[in-house]
């Protein structure tokens, strides 16, 4: 649930977010297909900040990209790649009470921390995982966070850890 008590989804088939009304009822969608700011090529994720920025993540453009609530293009980052603040396929994303972004980056099977700008702050759950399993969904909740693709689950202890050592 966004701004104004409205429901923001993703509608990857056809690369565009829609707003709904909380009964159901059609506000608006924006985006088309495309690699162009307000574009998108398969919008997998979808969080709203404490600001009421519109945070979408991009399988096909391997990007994020900022919105306000209407839909207007704020910023973007991003590329694809396995190098620090790089992705490959993200998935989810959450953004926590601090404005950090929290992105599940599917093939490169980690979750990568940036700023709400887009600086890269850190990542974990790279390949050197016993498991090795990708990241497909993340949720932040109040007991922490809970990263899962297949059976991988990452305390939000651990991440406070990880951020201290890093």
């Amino acid at each position: 649930i966004g701004p104004n008590n409205r429901i923001y989804v993703t509608d990857a088939a056809n690369h565009r977010i829609q707003i709904l009304e909380r009964n159901g009822t059609f506000v608006k969608a924006f985006g088309t297909n495309g690699t162009g700011d307000g574009q998108f090529n398969k919008p997998r994720g979808l969080a709203i900040s404490s600001e009421n920025e519109v945070f979408v993540s991009e399988e096909g453009n391997h990007r994020i990209q900022v919105f306000d609530e209407n839909g207007t293009f704020l910023r973007k980052w991003g590329s694809q790649g396995s190098l620090e603040g790089q992705m490959n396929k993200p998935h989810s994303l959450e953004v926590d009470d601090d404005g950090s972004v929290f992105v599940s980056d599917y093939e490169n099977k980690r979750v990568n921390i940036f700023s709400k700008t887009g600086k890269f702050l850190y990542k974990f759950g790279t390949s050197r995982n016993s498991d090795n399993l990708s990241v497909a969904f993340i949720k932040l909740l109040p007991s922490g966070l809970i990263a899962t693709g297949g059976e991988t689950t990452t305390s939000r202890q651990d991440l406070l850890t990880l951020r201290e050592k890093n």
